[in-house]
């Protein structure tokens, strides 16, 4: 028995993510955000770099500025890395080029949440009672939110991934294996 694949379509419900708006679109709309950060994040850098000042030997001084330089600069090419495969994904339509983003998104929800337990669970936290509602609130808001994140890259992910490996006929996508080449012969004039 075989198994009929269904017939792909783009605006079924699970593909749109926000305010009506298509799972792709938002995602770019991420993208454009993230890009918007990697930017700022290069003016930091940048500035950071200006405000260097030298190694006091005696002292030991300014080795810190110098970690958190070379923190902001490997961050800064892993980031830059990413987005320019997300927007890559994104405008190509190749699905295999948003998992180093839905990885990342996934890597920091995971760090989020695991902030969150230690503070939550942290001695000051249970000794200081209202102080930390206002954090703790900011904690799950923040998991909320790059929930949502991930779910909108998965689901663009997804949408691209059926969109390529749906069947011939549907809505004139084709994978390039599939598609037959005919070469015909070519007339010749006789005299």
């Amino acid at each position: 028995m075989s198994q009929v694949q269904p017939r792909f379509d783009p605006d079924n419900p699970k593909y749109i993510c926000c305010c009506c708006c298509h799972v792709t679109t938002g995602a770019k709309i991420l993208a454009s955000l993230s890009t918007i950060g990697v930017v700022f994040f290069v003016i930091a850098f940048c500035y950071g770099i200006s405000l260097l000042g030298e190694v006091d030997p005696r002292t030991d001084k300014g080795h810190e500025d110098y970690n958190v330089l070379v923190f902001m600069g490997i961050s800064l090419i892993i980031g830059t890395a990413v987005i320019g495969c997300l927007w890559y994904g994104l405008i190509k339509e190749r699905e295999g080029f948003l998992i180093p983003m839905i990885v990342c998104s996934v890597i920091s929800l995971f760090l989020t949440c695991l902030r969150g337990f230690f503070l939550f669970f942290s001695e000051n936290t249970q000794n200081a009672g209202d102080k930390y509602i206002g954090p703790l609130f900011g904690w799950v808001c923040s998991i909320a939110l790059q929930y949502w994140y991930f779910s909108i890259y998965k689901n663009a992910y997804d949408y691209i991934m059926h969109k390529r490996w749906s069947p011939l006929g549907d809505y004139g996508h084709s994978r390039q294996s599939e598609k037959e080449y005919i070469a015909e012969p070519k007339e010749t004039a006789e005299a």
